[in-house]
This record gives structure tokens, sequence and C-alpha cells, in this order.
């Protein structure tokens, strides 16, 4: 019933842009956020030169498609922290199309999987992955699974809404490091390995070793994605006997700084004086990664998390001309550039990640 009344609120405001352009052609697109911690001189020193330069291929407005609006406009409905890279994508599609026009409607994650569903945003911009709920629906109607793209990574600004997910202690805690075997074996319980409930047992020393690990973290009803993105490394294994969680990551990390023994997980954005961040390593002996922009451009933050674009894709059949060509666009060193000098200030992609999404669309 819930999604249901999603659906419908959706395509009330979908019939409302309609009436709104059909009164106003000029409609402008949806204004950006301002203030971004990352400037653009240093936003552009992390674009990877092995990124490919956009060069535009002829592409026709899609004037018969169940996402143009009677103005002729495309439009584009999803996350709410990703309006100020559409301008600055949209503004480069148009340099290089200037038939095409866009109508932004960008209300957050959770309207971006039923327009998808439902036809009526040409893809859908998600701050999350699907939920297994939002996964059924849309191959109960379409028949088909989307397809997700990569279109950056997320921001360590504290303006942006998504974040890699950071690992905190309390600052007086001399532990500076895991590997995510060992994050999973706190946060988690039935790992092969052995659950990890106490503090010597990742090395510490003292009067810390006999401490008790307690673990908190964001609740899985949370709307951030970041429970699922740690449960994924758990291997969907429950969370731990006496974890403690919050639907906000500053209540996690509020609650780390009041508790020597605590450990969380939350956006990792959310930088407090009485907590500091772990570095993380994949694996034991591997790269210890800071979260800076920097390891997480380069791809070595293994807890790193991604903005994402969904598109429909139909077996047996291309697709969408307009939808491949606007990635095309996205996934360019033009197209990262323009995300990266955004608000509020997500990291683009790196050569290498941007050539694994544009080997999707062929």
């Amino acid at each position: 019933m819930k999604h249901l009344w999603t659906v419908l609120a959706l395509l009330g405001l979908v019939a409302s842009m309609v009436v709104a352009q059909h009164r106003n052609p000029d409609a402008k697109i949806a204004r950006t956020r301002s203030g971004s911690a990352t400037s653009q001189d240093s936003a552009l020193s992390l674009i990877d030169p092995a990124l490919p330069a956009y060069v535009p291929q002829a592409v026709a407005p899609p004037l018969h498609a169940s996402y143009v609006l009677r103005d002729g406009s495309i439009a584009i409905i999803g996350y709410n922290d990703m309006d100020g890279m559409f301008a600055n994508l949209n503004a480069l599609f148009t340099r290089a199309h200037p038939d095409f026009k866009f109508t932004m409607l960008l209300k957050g994650t959770a309207t971006a999987a039923p327009a998808l569903t439902h036809g009526v945003s040409a893809f859908a911009p998600m701050g999350a992955e699907f939920s297994a709920f939002e996964l059924a629906t849309y191959r109960s109607i379409v028949g088909s699974e989307p397809l997700p793209i990569r279109l950056a990574h997320c921001a360590l600004n504290p303006r942006a809404r998504s974040a890699p997910v950071g690992i905190y202690v309390n600052k007086s805690n001399p532990l500076d490091r895991l590997t995510v075997a060992q994050v999973a074996r706190i946060f988690s319980t039935g790992s092969p390995g052995g659950d990890l409930t106490n503090w010597g047992q990742v090395q510490l020393k003292g009067e810390w070793a006999r401490r008790p690990i307690h673990p908190y973290g964001i609740a899985e009803e949370a709307a951030a994605g970041l429970a699922p993105a740690l449960l994924h490394r758990t291997g969907g294994r429950p969370f731990a006997p006496g974890y403690e969680s919050f639907l906000q990551s500053v209540d996690v990390v509020k609650r780390v700084g009041e508790d020597l023994a605590g450990i969380g997980f939350a956006s990792g954005n959310n930088p407090a004086p009485e907590v500091k961040l772990l570095m993380i390593a994949e694996k034991d002996g591997g790269h210890y990664a800071p979260l800076t922009a920097a390891e997480v451009v380069a791809g070595k933050y293994p807890l790193d998390r991604f903005l994402l674009i969904y598109i429909r894709r139909v077996r047996g059949q291309p697709l969408d001309p307009f939808v491949k060509e606007y990635l095309r666009l996205v996934l360019s060193k033009e197209g990262q550039q323009a995300i990266a000098t955004a608000a509020p200030g997500y990291l683009p992609l790196n050569g290498r990640e941007a050539a694994e999404e544009l080997a999707k669309l062929k």
C-alpha cells in the first residue's frame, strides 16, 4: 500500500510538471545547491587523464517516449542531491545536442525507482541501490532487470547526503586500522573466523585488551543505504548481539564519541573532535587506505559507495539511443569534470571505472 501511494504521488507530480510547462514553456532547470568544501581547482586535480574525451554522436530527440513531457522536454526524476551535477551535465549535453531540453524533478532517491518502473523518467538517478522490494516491483512490471551505471563516487563534503561508509572509534582508542574482514566480524555474528567481541582480538594491549567492543551503526530501515552496504560486506550475516542502531549518522558518531569502547559505521563525511576514522584495508597485508578524496577516486578505499543511474534494459532490444548518448557524456572526461565541480562535491570516477561502465552500454 505504501508503495502504491508513492507511485500515485509521483505520477501526480509528473502531471503537475506537464501543466506547469504547458503554462510556462520556458521553465528552467531546477536550481543547484550552493557551497562545496572542495574548490574547483582541487576537484579538477582529481580528474583521471585516462578518462575518454566526449565525442558527440548524432541522436534524435525521443519525441514519443513515455518520459517526454508535453513541451517536448525530457523528464528526469530522482535523487535530490544531484541537482548541481545535472545542471552542469544538461548544459554540456544541450551544447552538443541543441534540440534537447530537460525538466528535472529531483525529490529523492525513493522517487527514482517507481519513475523508471512506470516509464515516466528517462533514467533513475539514485543515491543508493534498488532495494529488494523495488527490484521485485520493477521485474513484475517491466519483465527485466534494470541496469545500474556508476556515475560518481560518494562525497566527503559534510553537505552531501551520500558518503562512503566510515568506521569510527573514540578518539582515545589507540586503534588506527582494520581490514574489511575484521569490520565484518565486529558488526555481524556467525563469521567462519568467529565474532570479534573485545579489543584484545584486534591487537590492542593492556586495559584495552579486556574491554568489550560496543558496535553502533545505521538502522536497516534508514534510507541512506549505509546498512545494506555494510551488510554486503558481512555476507548478509545478521548484526552482532548488542549492536545498537540509529537512523542518523550524526547520532552514531555522537554515541561513539561518548563511549570509549564504541565503534560505529556511519557516513564518512561526519567528522567530530570526539572520534576518529579508521584506515581500512581490503585484506590483511594490503594497503590501509585513509578516507580521503584521493584514496576514494583511486579506488583504494574498500568501503566506498557510488551514485548510480539505473536504466531500462529489455532483453533482445537495444538501449534507448538518447539514454546511451547521455551516459557516454556522463562517463567522459568532460562529464566527470562537470560532476566534480558541482556542489556538494561528489567525486569523479577514475578511467578504469568509467571504462567498466561504458562497456555495459555496448
